[in-house]
């Protein structure tokens, strides 16, 4: 069995304690950064299985159509959820991202923020984002017996290569900038713990405990720890 300590629960106990106030922040922004770093890395593993379903698949059949869309969008929205700031000031994006990239890299970063907003998350037409999802209103003929009647016809644009070219150079920029903050905050909260110890004992438990898995698979999702990664924990 391997032990660890649940800083989690941990920094919750000790919260309101004015002693570890710096402690508890930076605490919660290294949390903070590893859910965005998360968020993206899941974006970079949506164009993964994209690559590997368009390479193993001859014939792109209605259903696989489906499949890039949905693939396409999660890599988009979890993008922007692990990058952008939202509505709500500690939500994932709460770490402006954009402020750390390169110059070159913010117009790209821009261009995928706006199509979640105004083609993914949301649809607004004629602003030349509908191409995403275009929409036709035509009166059809009725057939033999004369007349007209309404028709509606939505045309997705399944593969847009721009948006996907687009993500593959920001994700790796975005990987090493929030791996950067975390060792940062990782440094920080190593040095407040070593001056103000806290008494660990209440809150050692099992890794396979806490993760709900085997030895084998906890040390595996700890292999990396310190690094600034996330293992993902699929239930």
């Amino acid at each position: 069995m391997t032990k660890v300590i649940d800083m989690k629960a941990m920094i919750k106990s000790v919260e309101n304690n004015p002693k570890y106030e710096v402690l508890v922040n930076i605490f919660y922004q290294a949390e903070l950064v590893q859910g965005c770093g998360a968020d993206v890395l899941q974006a970079a593993a949506c164009l993964r299985s994209l690559d590997e379903l368009e390479a193993t698949i001859k014939d792109i059949l209605p259903h696989h159509k489906t499949l890039q869309q949905a693939l396409i969008n999660s890599a988009i929205i979890l993008y922007a959820r692990g990058t952008h700031p939202g509505a709500e000031s500690g939500g994932r994006g709460a770490v402006k991202t954009k402020k750390l990239l390169p110059n070159e890299l913010r117009p790209l970063h821009d261009a995928i923020i706006e199509v979640r907003n105004k083609a993914v998350a949301h649809v607004h037409l004629g602003n030349g984002l509908d191409a995403w999802h275009q929409t036709f209103a035509v009166m059809a003929p009725t057939g033999n017996a004369g007349g007209w009647q309404p028709a509606m016809v939505t045309r997705a644009h399944i593969y847009n290569r721009d948006v996907i070219d687009k993500l593959r150079i920001l994700i790796p920029a975005v990987e090493a900038i929030f791996q950067e903050r975390y060792q940062d905050f990782l440094r920080q909260a190593a040095k407040l713990f070593n001056e103000n110890p806290l008494d660990a004992t209440a809150y050692v438990t099992k890794a396979e405990q806490l993760f709900s898995c085997d030895t084998e698979t906890a040390n595996k999702f700890l292999a990396g720890q310190g690094s600034g990664t996330t293992s993902t924990i699929y239930s």
